[in-house]
């Protein structure tokens, strides 16, 4: 099977549910920066409004990596949500 073939027959799996759009778009970069292509899914229309964001404050935002890179972002989402704002500034 030749690697295009493989990746087009993997399928996408959520690493992680960002509680906002910033966290989501954070993460989603410091994946890339590590060599794990991801995706993010389900943020709501802009149309919604601030108040129905606010009214449903448990809606989550879905970060995705092809399959086979899922337990090393699963690493590199731990450590960027364990990591301190002056870890991060040292990147």
């Amino acid at each position: 099977m030749s690697d295009s073939s493989r990746l087009d027959a993997e399928k996408l799996v959520e690493v992680h549910k960002a509680r906002d759009e910033l966290e989501g778009n954070l993460l989603i970069g410091y994946l890339r920066d590590n060599g794990v292509e991801a995706s993010f899914q389900g943020a709501p229309s802009v149309e919604l409004g601030i108040t129905y964001m606010l009214q449903n404050t448990d809606e989550a935002f879905g970060v995705y990596v092809i399959e086979h890179n899922a337990g090393k972002a699963r690493e590199l989402v731990k450590e960027f949500l364990t990591a301190s704002p002056d870890d991060a500034m040292q990147h």
